[in-house]
């Protein structure tokens, strides 16, 4: 497991990096200029001790697990371990900031599974951003194989499904199993978002010709 190198070394390279080379052969190993852990928990140890002192490089460069699973807003309470690095409000930018750029990777399950989501204060502050960074070419191009309007409608966030209604393509895309964001509500018994879809839907039909009014 490797955490980017660059928060090694340009941010405290000599404290940091004499402190792992002394770890090099049993916890860490070195590949140039990158140090890789060869066990998670001590990753994360890590990690969380240096936190604090350079939280702006954590949040920039560390892999999307560990900005999905180890960091939380300090404001949105959620249950928390041992190894949760709290981002306070003067970083919530960019914290913010990352995760819509995880999310324009099409990591729309990850992003949107993520326990924060369940806490109704943090849902408006995720669209916030969104609105606020989400390119413009994300709206045009091809969602991948989980959309993010199922994602969100198979999880029964109505707040989510109406922020992603405002791109038309959405509404009848068809995910891996041919199934549109209407499908996935309906399987899940989300009566107000299957209302809301329903009210802005044009096709409503998947590969194995099932419909909304069969599916209730």
């Amino acid at each position: 497991m490797c955490f980017m190198s660059r928060l090694f070394f340009n941010i405290h390279r000599k404290p940091l990096s004499y402190s792992l080379v002394g770890l090099t052969g049993t916890y860490v190993k070195t590949d140039s200029d990158n140090f890789m852990f060869t066990h998670e928990t001590l990753q994360k140890i890590v990690l969380r001790c240096i936190a604090k002192t350079i939280i702006k490089s954590v949040i920039k460069y560390c892999k999307t697990e560990v900005i999905l699973n180890q960091l939380r807003l300090n404001c949105v309470y959620v249950e928390q371990d041992d190894f949760t690095i709290e981002v306070t409000a003067e970083n919530e930018d960019a914290y913010f900031q990352r995760r819509v750029y995880e999310f324009e990777k099409d990591c729309n399950k990850a992003i949107f599974e993520n326990e924060q989501n369940k806490v109704p204060q943090f849902r408006p502050m995720f669209i916030e951003y969104m609105n606020k960074y989400l390119s413009r070419e994300y709206w045009t191009k091809t969602q991948g194989d989980m959309p993010a309007l199922h994602v969100v409608s198979s999880l029964g966030y109505h707040d989510y499904t109406t922020f992603f209604l405002q791109d038309n393509k959405m509404i009848n895309q068809k995910d891996s199993d041919g199934n549109i964001p209407l499908h996935s509500a309906c399987m899940k018994g989300h009566t107000t978002i299957v209302k809301s879809l329903v009210e802005n839907n044009f096709s409503i039909k998947n590969n194995a010709g099932i419909n909304q009014k069969t599916m209730n």
